[in-house]
């Protein structure tokens, strides 16, 4: 028979065996890693920006690479910056990691931002410019997948 649903209590976890009639091929993988800059914290100046190398980056024909960048600035200030990826202008969502932070004297948060395979290369440049000075780039790293189908 087949189970096509259970209930699992609060904390608890289950382990499913299935027994399949004919071996299953795996054939395309993912393979993901994380690359980082080689510098860290860097400070805001208005309309000037940020500049970070990430480099080593393993490239493939297929996949999704996600820069994820680190700030922290006073909480009445921007935190929608204009970032570009070896010269390239991404778009960066207005979602971001990290609440309002009402009991914090100041924000610190992240924004994850889509990154076109097209554009990644061995070693990068990654920009990021905000509006206002204040505050800190604290970090910028590639979390870069790549699909892989073996023949």
């Amino acid at each position: 028979g087949s189970l096509k649903s259970f209930t699992l209590d609060p904390e608890a976890s289950a382990i499913l065996e299935y027994t399949f009639k004919r071996d299953i091929v795996i054939d395309q993988t993912a393979e993901e890693t994380k690359c980082y800059a080689t510098d860290y914290n860097k400070p805001i100046e208005a309309d000037k920006a940020v500049y970070f190398e990430i480099n080593d980056v393993k490239t493939g024909k297929q996949g999704k690479a996600v820069l994820r960048i680190g700030f922290g600035r006073e909480k009445e200030l921007s935190r929608q910056p204009v970032v570009r990826f070896n010269g390239k202008p991404l778009e960066v969502p207005s979602n971001y990691s990290g609440s309002d932070q009402p009991t914090r004297p100041a924000f610190f948060g992240l924004l994850e931002i889509p990154v076109p395979n097209n554009l990644l290369r061995t070693n990068n440049t990654v920009t990021a410019t905000f509006y206002g000075s204040n505050g800190h780039v604290s970090s910028a790293a590639l979390r870069v997948t790549n699909f892989v189908r073996s023949n």
